[in-house]
């Protein structure tokens, strides 16, 4: 219990951080009349959540992805068990653990998105639109 509660309070105060309004939101259907939501819409719906966690987009979390900012602090987390490890080889090796942890989970995180995003390109739900915004989700009118 009490590794958990700091954690929960990191992840409080970093997601507490995000703005409270936004040009746009993850879902970006049915908010009028005119604009129902549609089968394609869930794709879009789906790759704006994982957008939302990954990739800092104006559009989607006003420039915040959260990500890449716990596995900043993750590291440097490491990194600290390892500057005050003074001569204690088991706060380095915790501490090079950590960052071996970090650096794995982004791999597979990344790696994982690229995954979804070839699939949903294969389906035809994506198209691509080169390396700088190749997640979007072009269907639909």
């Amino acid at each position: 219990m009490r590794k958990i509660l700091p954690i929960f309070t990191i992840l409080f105060l970093l997601l507490s951080a995000v703005p409270l309004t936004a040009n746009a939101g993850i879902v970006q259907c049915g908010i009028t009349p005119d604009d129902p939501c549609e089968f394609c819409d869930i794709f879009k719906l789906i790759n704006n959540i994982i957008i939302f966690f990954l990739v800092p987009s104006p559009a989607v979390n006003n420039g915040f992805a959260v990500v890449p900012l716990i596995a900043t602090l993750l590291i440097l987390v490491g990194g600290f068990y390892i500057l005050i490890a003074a001569g204690r080889p088991d706060a380095q090796t915790q501490g090079k653990n950590i960052i071996t942890a970090v650096v794995i989970g982004l791999l597979v995180v990344y790696i994982a998105w690229i995954v979804i995003n070839s699939i949903l390109t294969f389906l035809g739900v994506a198209e691509w639109t080169g390396l700088l915004q190749w997640w979007d989700i072009t269907c639909g009118p």
